[in-house]
């Protein structure tokens, strides 16, 4: 396993920053999905279940991300995305 770059403090609360607003997005996603009533779940496996809501919060949380920090390298749950912080600026 590499080490993990260190980056500024500048950078970190903007990472900070991006990330609460994501999140902040992602959760209406959740709730909205929870509202419909329609979760559209996907066994993954066992006892690994997987639903609307987990991919489509974690794309927009993956989204805004890729947006602010273009050379982010993201590993995520839900999908073949794998989160790695590494950013290069």
């Amino acid at each position: 396993l590499s080490p993990i770059p260190k980056m500024s403090a500048c950078v970190l609360a903007r990472v900070m920053s991006v990330s609460l607003a994501a999140s902040a997005r992602a959760g209406e996603l959740i709730r909205d999905i929870q509202k419909s009533g329609t979760l559209d779940t996907v066994d993954k496996g066992v006892k690994d279940y997987q639903t609307r809501a987990d991919r489509e919060s974690q794309a927009c949380i993956i989204g805004s991300l890729k947006h602010h920090f273009p050379k982010l390298t993201i590993v995520g749950e839900e999908g073949d995305m794998k989160v790695i912080l590494f950013i290069t600026e």
